[in-house]
């Protein structure tokens, strides 16, 4: 994903000398050529994430448009004041590149854990987080982002999934009985719930949230509207993250779709090992989810 994104920019810098990128002494390997072709279009600030947010507000203040690159956890949690009295409070085109969403960085422990990056940026008005779920999207959802006018927060894994995602945003709401949304690269997790709750005999349907902006909400609720429950699959932290932000919808809309939500519920102090390991560490058994989707579209069934 890291150089899926890298690689797009790279393009936009070749026919637009606006474009810049900003490192915070991170991403050696993966900016490289970037750096090398475009030296008049790179900084790298050092280790100063929150100097970074600040230097590239005043670039997109001059008509620049800065995109600044870090691991998740430093380059939109650390300088957080910055951005939101920079990027957000002057609605500047300004992009944070995050990378190593949720546990992806799984051996370095709770200081690279971006698990509260999605519920801090959702306070934030007008700023637009990105969440692909594999390499063409990181390259889309680039492009996209070039053209906007107001500030955005990538959150990147660093590798992308296999699978091709489908975004609620452009696929069509269809009828069906229980609703996975997927963060992200957790689509792979959350298609093996889907599986389980189809070889349950229940109509399933997994579909990935790629942004999270004004009309996200809408989005979601096509979909909700046409299903009897729905299963929210996520590493992040349950408060703030996709799983809230579709009760939001549920209870804001007074839609009787029962929410179960798959999420890191606890610190993950001393969880430390490889992706599987924390999977099975921080979340609850996929049959656990299972039984509760399966015994919500019950008190559904029971109550019409």
């Amino acid at each position: 994903m890291r150089k899926a994104a890298i690689t797009e920019l790279a393009e936009l810098a070749r026919t637009d000398r606006r474009v810049v990128l900003l490192t915070a002494d991170l991403g050696f390997g993966v900016l490289d050529e970037f750096a090398r072709e475009f030296p008049g279009q790179f900084v790298n600030v050092g280790v100063a994430e929150q100097a970074m947010v600040g230097v590239a507000t005043g670039m997109a203040e001059a008509g620049l448009l800065p995109y600044c690159y870090s691991i998740a956890t430093f380059s939109f949690l650390r300088p957080f004041e910055f951005i939101r009295n920079g990027p957000v409070a002057h609605r500047l085109p300004i992009r944070i590149i995050g990378v190593g969403a949720g546990t992806d960085y799984a051996f370095d422990g709770l200081t690279h854990y971006a698990l509260e990056d999605l519920a801090l940026a959702r306070t934030q008005p007008g700023l637009t987080v990105y969440a692909p779920v594999t390499d063409e999207d990181t390259r889309a959802l680039v492009r996209e982002s070039y053209g906007q006018c107001g500030p955005a927060y990538f959150r990147l894994s660093r590798q992308g999934a296999a699978a091709p995602s489908h975004d609620v945003r452009s696929q069509t709401a269809e009828t069906t009985e229980v609703l996975v949304l997927a963060l992200g690269t957790a689509v792979e997790r959350a298609e093996r719930v889907a599986q389980a709750v189809a070889a349950a005999g229940a109509s399933v349907r997994v579909l990935s949230v790629l942004r999270f902006d004004t009309t996200t909400a809408e989005d979601l609720a096509a979909h909700l509207t046409r299903s009897r429950a729905c299963v929210t699959v996520e590493d992040h932290y349950r408060v703030g993250g996709l799983g809230a932000a579709v009760a939001e919808v549920v209870a804001t809309r007074a839609l009787a779709v029962p929410v179960v939500m798959d999420a890191v519920e606890s610190l993950p102090v001393g969880a430390l090992g490889s992706a599987q390991y924390l999977e099975s560490k921080l979340h609850r058994p996929i049959g656990e989810l299972v039984s509760d989707v399966l015994g919500a579209l019950k008190l559904e069934a029971d109550r019409t």
